[in-house]
């Protein structure tokens, strides 16, 4: 862990610092965490995300970023991989304002972190309409939806189910998400 990340920081002065490094960092309370590199297969899984949102969202005043932007969370910042705004957003910044539909790929190594600790501090966002998540190896995804300020929970199974991205009023085929992963119809 770089030297610099055991002093006490704003987000400020974690996002400056963040900015100079050639790695990826995430801060959630006072911690510095390193973002690994993912598998092909999760790579793939983002990038077939965000192919199927695309056409949907042209012509629209909502936007999809994979991997790479980062979202404050109160005193955190996160890096999703694939988070979906309707509000305008800055392009020449790094943060992502007002995510509607947050999705993380797991990981061995992040899964429960993506289930516990950063699926609560999303809960703070109040833009937030849905979190994501979705296997790595095999055919699944969950689905916490919000409506009327209360969170809906949806697991969905096998190739032919349907993710509802109510935010965007769009459905998409788990087979498209899991496209050249290698994974096969059971969970």
């Amino acid at each position: 862990m770089p030297q610099a990340a055991t002093r006490p920081w704003t987000t400020e002065d974690f996002l400056a610092w963040e900015r100079q490094q050639e790695e990826r960092y995430e801060w959630h309370d006072g911690i510095v965490r390193a973002m690994v590199g993912g598998t092909l297969a999760h790579s793939r899984i983002v990038n077939n995300l965000v192919a199927a949102l695309r056409p949907k969202l042209r012509g629209t005043r909502c936007a999809a970023y994979s991997e790479n932007v980062k979202v404050r969370v109160g005193l955190a910042i996160t890096y999703p991989d694939l988070a979906v705004t309707c509000s305008p957003q800055q392009l020449d910044s790094d943060l992502l304002s007002e995510p509607a539909i947050i999705a993380e790929v797991l990981s061995p190594s992040t899964e429960l972190f993506d289930r516990g600790r950063k699926w609560t501090l999303y809960q703070g966002i109040a833009s937030l309409r849905q979190y994501v998540l979705i296997s790595r190896d095999s055919a699944h995804a969950e689905s916490y939806t919000r409506r009327d300020g209360t969170w809906h929970y949806a697991a969905l199974d096998g190739l032919a189910a349907g993710l509802a991205l109510e935010a965007i009023d769009m459905t998409v085929p788990l087979s498209w998400v899991f496209e050249e992963t290698g994974v096969a119809n059971a969970p």
